[in-house]
Parts: C-alpha cells; sequence; structure tokens
C-alpha cells in the first residue's frame, strides 16, 4: 500500500519498533507458552495417534475394547466406545489417553506400533510438567519412539 491510501484511511505508514527489540537478552517469542489442549491432546493424541492406530484396526474393534474395560472409580468408562464421540473435552482426553495402551495392545499385531504408542503418551505425560526432569524424560520418551 501507498503512503496516500493509508493515510486515507486513517493509518500511519510508520511501524514502531517494538519494546523489547533493544533489550538485551531477549526472545519475545520463548514466552509463548504451548496449548497442550490443542497441540497435545487434540494435536499429538486424537489426529495422528488414534487416527493412526484406528486405521490399524478396525472402528469397531478399538470401540470394542474400550466398552469391555472394566470400570473404575478414578477412570471413565466409554460405554459407547470412542469413534462417536463428536466433541471431546480436555478430561476426556486424559482419560482415554490413560488407557490407549491397553486398548490397542493384541489389537494392533506389530509392537513397533504399540512402542511408538507408549512412547507418544509419555511425552504427552511429560509434556505436562515444566522442569528439566520431565524435560528429561520428554527426550527419552521421543528417542524411545525412534529406536
Amino acid at each position: 500500500m501507498t503512503a496516500n491510501c493509508l493515510a486515507s484511511s486513517g493509518l500511519r505508514d510508520h511501524i514502531y519498533p517494538p519494546f523489547w527489540s533493544d533489550l538485551p537478552h531477549t526472545n519475545i517469542f520463548s514466552s509463548f507458552t504451548p496449548d497442550l489442549l490443542h497441540q497435545v491432546h487434540k494435536g499429538v493424541f486424537k489426529t495422528h495417534l488414534v487416527s493412526w492406530c484406528t486405521s490399524l484396526m478396525a472402528d469397531s474393534v478399538l470401540d470394542h475394547r474400550y466398552q469391555s474395560m472394566p470400570t473404575h472409580p478414578s477412570l471413565r468408562h466409554f460405554k459407547n466406545g470412542i469413534t462417536h464421540i463428536k466433541q471431546w473435552t480436555g478430561k476426556e482426553y486424559k482419560m482415554m489417553e490413560k488407557v490407549f495402551i491397553g486398548a490397542i495392545a493384541g489389537g494392533i499385531t506389530n509392537p513397533n506400533v504399540v512402542k511408538a504408542a507408549r512412547a507418544m503418551l509419555d511425552f504427552i505425560l511429560h509434556s505436562q510438567c515444566y522442569s528439566m526432569h520431565s524435560l528429561l524424560h520428554i527426550f527419552r520418551s521421543l528417542s524411545n519412539a525412534t529406536t
């Protein structure tokens, strides 16, 4: 856009530098925290891991495995399975993640898939804590997924 076009719209053609540009040792992008619900639970777990494992075993088999799990006071029982849920909450994601390995073990014949799923679930679990100890576990779980 030209300066005349900006001025006619009531806008200035000068872009001011941000307040942090002259501060030493400042990286504004390191202050953004990840969105765990959308990036980790929905992105990594639902969009990638559940879709991948569902493609390796039928939807009905995965649903039957979730339906046949025994009830427990600290776990949600998915009496209709998980493939028919249209909108998942963060709590539902966490409840599904707790028993996902048990749901796919034996249903997927390739042991490397189960190993990769376990590594991704370890990554999801440890990514919710912010400490050097959890960071070490995150790197370890990701390296386990590749070996």
